[in-house]
């Protein structure tokens, strides 16, 4: 069982509730299941990846997709993160790989170095950064 297994488990229960709530409201109840599920990295960039995301959905093209969508999509950075990574059933844009291998350059000393490693090395074998 993937750690993004749970984190999709409580994403379906706050779109169950989700009648007549705003949308600001529900976003703060993913984000907060999210950040819960990246218990492992260092506060400041578990912020900072949520609302790199976050930004990146609302520049889409496709702004205003569904926000479960958009919710169901964080599970790959969160199973990134704790080293579950499934690159056949995920995907992540090039934009998003950027954000990723920025944010673990800028808080690589806080990292434990298993989660680096893991993440240096899906990020070399996406052609993500070069060796």
């Amino acid at each position: 069982m993937y750690v993004s297994d749970k984190y999709h488990k409580h994403v379906r229960k706050i779109r169950s509730n989700s009648k007549d709530k705003p949308e600001e409201r529900l976003l703060g109840e993913i984000r907060e299941v999210y950040l819960a599920n990246l218990n492992n990295l260092p506060v400041n960039m578990r912020h900072d990846l949520f609302n790199s995301f976050v930004q990146m959905y609302y520049e889409s093209e496709n702004q205003r997709q569904d926000i479960f969508v958009f919710a169901e999509h964080l599970g790959g950075v969160i199973d990134l993160f704790n080293r579950e990574y499934d690159d056949a059933n995920t995907t992540m844009s090039d934009r998003e790989w950027i954000v990723v291998r920025d944010l673990t350059d800028e808080f690589a000393d806080d990292l434990d170095l298993e989660t680096l490693t893991y993440v240096m090395n899906e990020l070399l074998s996406g052609g993500h950064i070069r060796g």
